[in-house]
């Protein structure tokens, strides 16, 4: 006690009552973690939400069923910034045995994820960089000489995808942090030859997507004009529909993917917006006119057509003497082709040998 009586009182034969080092450790390292600002504020209520509904469903679900349920529709919040976040602040307070072997399924399944994740992004980020790096050989052997440059890019304009956009995008924008957050101002610490590489690949990546976009996209909006008179007319058409099987049959055969996309995302945003007629004084024409484009689309860009086309054009090139290589954007995806393909060049190798022999 103090002079004046008053103060805590203590024990003199007990003494103060001290927290143990583990427990005073842990209650620092939850504090710290509550104290810290979520990883993505302006998503946090919704991600809090969904976490609160998704142990509710574990809950009532059989055990069985649990990595469905997370698989099918929390990937995205098992993969999200916050859910770190989350997991530290909900565990404070757990105190019953299935809950917390809730917590550890949902943790472990995010571990899983996010080491499948890295797996992707190193194999996708090796096949963007010897994309980068076949350009760089090819614009090296080929500097003098436009027109053999413009020959063998050809070959790598396949490959020119949104993912390798993304790629060069994400890659820009982490080198220039880095150099922004150099130490040192010389002018060796502040250059980077990557960079440069980096920002010329992706000038010519977007100019290629503008080309690609210019040639489809005029002659796309040419035919749903034509579709927009058969609403006024059905006389026209035939005459419609004869233009689009027209334009596709002048299409590149490995461009008709992306016409086919390029079609359903101008059907899908006029469908999907319902245009009123203070937005659109012809409202209800323009979409009429898709519904008409829509219903061909599907038909002279099926996947059967599509798939008989790039057969056509694999033969034509085949005839050349040259191969077309497209890989997949996703590779998991890309090797289990490979694999098929693979089973399928062995199996038509067993058959032509045992072609040859009596009784089979």
């Amino acid at each position: 006690l103090r002079k004046d009586g008053k103060g805590p009182r203590m024990d003199l034969f007990e003494g103060p009552v001290r927290e143990s080092s583990a427990t005073s450790s842990l209650q620092r390292e939850v504090q710290a973690v509550t104290q810290q600002p979520a990883p993505d504020p302006t998503h946090l209520p919704i991600d809090t939400q969904r976490l609160d509904t998704l142990l509710t469903e574990l809950r009532r679900s059989a055990p069985e069923l649990h990595d469905r349920i997370l698989l099918d529709g929390y990937r995205d919040l098992l993969l999200s910034d916050n859910f770190l976040f989350l997991m530290q602040v909900a565990e404070r307070d757990v105190t019953d045995i299935q809950d917390r072997l809730l917590y550890r399924k949902l943790t472990d399944t995010a571990l899983q994820l996010l080491a499948d994740v890295g797996s992707l992004v190193r194999t996708e980020s090796v096949r963007h960089l010897q994309t980068i790096q076949d350009i760089c050989e090819v614009a090296a052997n080929f500097q003098q000489d436009e027109g053999a440059f413009l020959d063998r890019m050809e070959y790598l304009k396949p490959r020119f995808d949104t993912a390798l956009l993304a790629f060069l995008t994400h890659s820009i924008a982490e080198e220039e942090k880095k150099l922004s957050s150099t130490i040192s101002t010389t002018q060796s610490a502040m250059h980077s030859d990557w960079l440069q590489v980096l920002k010329v690949v992706k000038q010519g990546v977007m100019a290629e997507f503008e080309t690609r976009y210019d040639l489809l996209l005029e002659p796309l909006l040419l035919a749903v004009r034509f579709y927009q008179e058969a609403v006024n007319d059905v006389d026209n058409m035939p005459l419609a529909k004869e233009l689009l099987r027209r334009f596709i049959e002048v299409t590149p055969a490995i461009d008709l993917p992306f016409l086919k996309e390029l079609a359903s995302n101008m059907i899908d945003n006029v469908l999907s917006n319902q245009l009123t007629q203070q937005q659109l004084p012809n409202a209800e024409e323009v979409t009429a006119a898709m519904k008409l484009f829509q219903v061909d689309v599907n038909i002279l860009l099926s996947e059967e057509v599509l798939q008989l086309k790039m057969q056509q054009y694999e033969e034509e090139i085949a005839q050349q003497g040259k191969q077309l290589l497209i890989r997949h954007r996703n590779p998991v995806i890309q090797a289990e082709m490979d694999t098929m393909k693979e089973l399928q060049r062995n199996r038509d190798r067993e058959g032509a040998v045992g072609g040859f022999l009596p009784g089979f």
